[in-house]
Parts: structure tokens; sequence; C-alpha cells
């Protein structure tokens, strides 16, 4: 046993050795990682035992809450659409001439035969004046004939009588019989000719009317082409006239809500523009059967009265459409939805505090959505204010009156140090004085958070100080220290100040997580603290 002692006691020495050196590489690392990491950055234990409930202190933040209650809903889905004309007609003429009156301009309203425009009719008036005056002497001539015919008539009566009796020859009787023949032949002829001069003088009557142009129905001018002067043709278009009363409602809706919509089902109808937002009940009149194949959407139509003419071919308008009556389930208001991670939910208050729900949804109206489950009734459900909450945050609630008229939520208690969009990220507040002889109002404090809005990563702020009385001294200097309420214990990268002029800095400040950050100013000349104070900056998700 004694000579392997020495080869165990070498053993243990290197053992010993190799130990020492990995305690000296580890205690490097952890230099290493201390002197160079993240101050803010968490291990895999401090984020395993970090607590996420804590948040903003009670107050910080107010909503508006709705207790989630079963009632009666109106499944409704809403177009924009379009008001069309129940009849677009253009006004032209059937005949050429020179347009010698246009009385009607557009926004002009018309009645049924009302007079448009008005031709030349000179050439035309010559015209049927004449055909009157060729029908005239044809209805002599056809007199005439008649007359003759008649006497022949007689004559071959008479003459049949004669050659009965042989008082006549055959030879007599037949030269009658060609001179009746004769007449009657000329008669027809004088009879066709009187109807087709009858014809012409219509045929000129008719063209004679066209050279005034009437309103064919009740409307408004929309278009005027062309004015007084001009020459027309045919199938030029003078006037464009709309009847307004009925007025047509069309909407383009998704191919996925064509089944839902039946000729029949109750609408609303309300302008998308203007002080009157009040919606006007109606009906759906047509389900056009094809489909734009570029946009697989189809047309639907609701006509209204319109006989006051509050809607003109053009309006842009809001078409609500029922789809389904739903007698008791729950619903929240549209503005309680938000998307999270793609995902549906809605915020609830529990105990004070503010908890993402995620939720099924179903039907929609353009007030309220159809919540098939993740909420309960008797939810308080955050409808307004829910834009920058974080989970387990406090928040201050108020509800809806009766009327359902919009509240105004209590202010913020931290609005006036907090840089926010509602100030435009600029604030100015007084320092909290750290002398009796230095009162508050002595210095104003201007601080504006550069590229807002701030995020995650390095964020900029500028200050200035600005004595109320006398200038700047070149001896101010600030210090800061940023801190999150949420996670305090939390080590955070101390912001570094640069001093662009006398009383003018810039603050770099690195926000390493989403939420609320607050950073801890503290303002000294020479060695003498002059004030303090605290700026919010919320850094959303």
């Amino acid at each position: 046993m004694t000579p392997s002692s020495p080869f165990s006691s070498l053993t243990l020495l290197k053992l010993l050795f190799s130990l020492a050196l990995l305690a000296l590489v580890f205690l490097a690392v952890q230099w290493g990682v201390q002197r160079f990491k993240n101050p803010n950055q968490m291990g895999v234990i401090e984020s395993m035992v970090m607590d996420m409930t804590i948040q903003v202190p009670p107050g910080e933040t107010p909503v508006e809450t709705e207790i989630l209650t079963p009632q009666a809903f109106s499944a409704k889905t809403q177009y924009t659409g379009e008001a069309k004309a129940y009849n677009d007609t253009p006004i032209y003429p059937r005949v050429e001439g020179w347009l010698v009156s246009l009385p009607v301009y557009p926004g002009d309203t018309v009645r049924k035969g009302q007079l448009l425009a008005k031709l030349d009719s000179d050439e035309l008036t010559s015209r049927y004046q004449a055909a009157l005056f060729t029908q005239q002497h044809s209805q002599d001539a056809i007199n005439a004939a008649k007359a003759n015919l008649n006497y022949w008539a007689s004559e071959i009566k008479r003459a049949e009588a004669l050659v009965a009796d042989d008082v006549i020859t055959r030879e007599e009787y037949e030269r009658e019989q060609s001179q009746f023949e004769s007449a009657r032949a000329q008669y027809q002829q004088m009879q066709s000719q009187n109807q087709a001069n009858q014809a012409r003088q219509n045929t000129q009557a008719i063209q004679l009317g066209y050279t005034r142009l009437v309103a064919p129905f009740e409307g408004v001018i929309t278009k005027r082409n062309v004015d007084k002067g001009v020459l027309v043709r045919p199938g030029m278009e003078i006037l464009r006239l709309a009847q307004l009363s009925p007025i047509r409602i069309q909407a383009h809706i998704a191919e996925s809500d064509f089944s839902k919509i039946k000729v029949g089902q109750r609408a609303w109808i309300g302008k998308t523009t203007g002080s009157d937002n009040q919606s006007i009940e109606t009906t759906i009149t047509s389900v056009f059967p094809n489909k734009d194949l570029a946009t697989r959407t189809a047309v639907v139509e609701a006509l209204l009265p319109n006989s006051n003419h509050d809607f003109v071919p053009g309006d842009f308008v809001t078409l609500t459409i029922e789809s389904n009556r739903l007698p008791n389930t729950l619903s929240v208001p549209q503005s309680a939805i938000t998307i999270t991670d793609r995902n549906t939910a809605v915020w609830v208050v529990q105990e004070g505090k503010a908890h993402l729900r995620y939720v099924t949804t179903g039907n929609q109206s353009y007030q309220r959505v159809e919540i098939y489950s993740g909420l309960s009734k008797g939810d308080h459900v955050i409808i307004r204010g829910h834009q920058n909450l974080m989970e387990g945050q406090s928040v201050i609630t108020v509800q809806p009156t009766e009327n359902n008229t919009p509240l105004l939520l209590p202010k913020n208690t931290h609005a006036k140090t907090r840089l926010s969009k509602a100030n435009h990220y600029q604030i100015k507040s007084s320092l909290n004085s750290s002398d009796s002889l230095n009162p508050l109002g002595h210095w104003l404090l201007t601080a504006r958070l550069q590229n807002p809005p701030a995020t995650v990563g390095e964020n900029k702020i500028q200050l200035e100080l600005t004595p109320l009385h006398g200038q700047p001294n070149k001896d101010l200097s600030i210090e800061a220290q940023a801190v999150m309420p949420a996670m305090a214990k939390m080590r955070v990268p101390k912001p570094s100040i640069y001093a662009e002029k006398t009383g003018v800095y810039t603050v770099k400040s690195d926000f390493t997580m989403p939420g609320l950050w607050q950073i801890h100013l503290t303002i000294w000349q020479g060695k003498k603290r002059l004030g303090e104070s605290t700026l919010e900056v919320e850094v959303p998700r």
C-alpha cells in the first residue's frame, strides 16, 4: 500500500487545483456578467418569481364599466351605401332645330308636363301648314270624286232599267257602265291620296310637337349640357332629370352576408355626413341576384319616400340591416372589444383591478357584439379607458347613466406629471423645493418626450429649467433615476443626462419593458439641492 501513497497525493493535488481553477473561471464569468449585462436583465429564477400582479398604485387609471346582463339583442350589419335616383332620365330632342328656350337649371324642381326646352319651329310649322293645305285640297277633290261617283251610280241604275226594256242598246249600257267604273276608281284613288295626306299631316303635327320638350315625370334637373341658341340634333342630351321621390338606397354586401338578407327585412338608413344622425327605418325591397365577380359583393336596395328630398343622388349613407333578433343573450358594446395577439378579448374589473378575458363573439350590430363564451352574467366589463391597461392594473370605475349619456372619466391623478398623448407628450410643472427659502413658484420645469410615443429601448426627454425671475445659473445640474412602480425591486439602468446649454438638458433612459415608468429628478445648484420632480412615461405594448 505504501508505493501507492505518492500517487494518491498527486491526484488529490491535481483535483484541488482543478477545482480552484473552475472557481476562478466562475468568478471571472460572474464579474463579466455583472460588468457588461443590462442592469435590468433578469435571470431565469428572477423571471420565475417576479410578481406580475404588482401594478400601478390604486386610482391610476379611470375606466367606465357596464354590468353584463342578458337582454334582447338585435343582430345588425352596417354597410356604406349610396343614394340613387328612382329614375335618371336624359332629355334629348327627337328632331333637329335651334334651341330657342331653356327655362330650367340644375337644382330646379319641375312637375310632370312642364316645359323644359323649346326648339325653333318655323320650318316644321311651314311643313305642317303645307301638309294641312294639301289635305284640304285633297278633301275637296275627294268630295268632287264622290259626287261624280254618286251621279254615275244613279245613271247606271237608270241604264239597267232602260236596257231591260230595250229602250237603249247594250252598247249604250256598257258605255254607262264604263263611266261608272271610272268614277268609282277615281273616288278610291282620291280616298287613298287623302289618307296619305292625312298621315303626312299627322306626322308633321307630331314633329311640330317634338319642338316642345316637357318633363315626363316630377323630378329635379341634375344636368344642363347646352345653352340657348345651340343647334341640337336627335339623341343629343340637353338636360338630365332625376326622380327623387321615392329614392333608391343601394349598398354592396359581402358574399358571406348574402344568404342572410331577404326582401322585407328591416333596415335603417342614415347619412354619413351632417349633424343630423337620425336613422330612418325602412325595409329591403330588392336583392340583386347577380354578384360582382371582382369584389365578391352583391347589391341590396331599399326605397325611401323622400318626400322632402332629404337625400339626393350621390349621397353616401349607412344601410343597417337586421339579420337576426335574439330575446335574451349576453352582449357588450363594440367599444369594449379589443384585439390582443390576434385574439378577441375584453377587459373586466375584479376587486378594483383590470383583467383581460379572451372571448368568443357571435352576431354583431353596429353598437353591440354578442358574447358566446368568456364572460358571465354580472361581470363588470370595461367599455371605455382600456386602451393602455396592463394585466392587474388598479382602476377607478364608473358606470354609465340610465340614458347612456357619455360620462367624463375622472382625471388621472398624475395627469400633471405624465407625458401622454393628451398633453402632446409635453408638460410644465413647478419644482418641489427642498428649501423653505426657495418657494415652489420660483422655478418652472418643462419636459418633452422626443420621438413619441415611448417605446421599449432608448428614449430621450428634453428638460428645460426656467427661473421665473432672472436668468438660470450656469452651475445648475440634474440627477435622474428611473424606476418601474410595478417592479420596484428590479434593477433599472440609470438614465444619462447631457447639458445642451444653460438650463436645457437631454435625458436618455432605457425602458426595458412595457408599462408605467417614473423618472425621479433632483436639481442641484452647485452643492445645494434646489428641488425635485417626478416624470411619468407610459410604454405601450
